[in-house]
């Protein structure tokens, strides 16, 4: 009998742990986003024109993530959303807030992307500088962690 009691009290006592596990984990793989760096590359004629990176999935409501590796100007970057890859249309989530990145600068960038609706995300840049060859290289991610 005594067998029997101490047995069913660790049953008891390993399902209370369990339950009280399954919530952090739950959490954990909520948070899981598209954070995986893909890179950026552009060399264009600096005409005042914008360039966009590819539109990636977004995941979560995290900030996005870009690490501006190289380039011979500074730029900004603007926090995009769109509804497919293959979409022209983009919505801006702030209407007009930008970041600068300077060459060797990274950031996290807030952004209302997933809040808004919009399963995709992109970066819009333009330059510092409207004349010569613009260079410019680094990472970025939809999601962070």
């Amino acid at each position: 009998m005594k067998f029997c009691e101490k047995l069913g009290k660790k049953v008891v006592a390993l399902i209370v742990v369990g339950l009280l596990a399954l919530p952090i984990s739950a959490g954990s793989v909520q948070a899981a986003g598209n954070y995986h760096d893909t890179s950026f590359s552009f060399s264009y004629q600096g005409d005042g024109s914008d360039v966009y990176t590819a539109a990636r999935s977004k995941y979560d409501y995290t900030s996005m993530w870009m690490d501006y590796r190289s380039g011979n100007t500074g730029f900004y970057a603007d926090p995009f959303g769109t509804s497919s890859t293959s979409s022209t249309g983009v919505w801006s989530p702030y209407k007009g807030m930008q970041y600068h990145f300077s060459a060797g600068q990274s950031n996290y960038v807030k952004n209302t992307v997933k809040e808004k609706g919009y399963p995709y995300a992109r970066f819009r840049f333009f330059t510092d500088k409207h004349s010569g060859l613009i260079q410019m290289s680094g990472y970025w991610s939809p999601d962070s962690i």
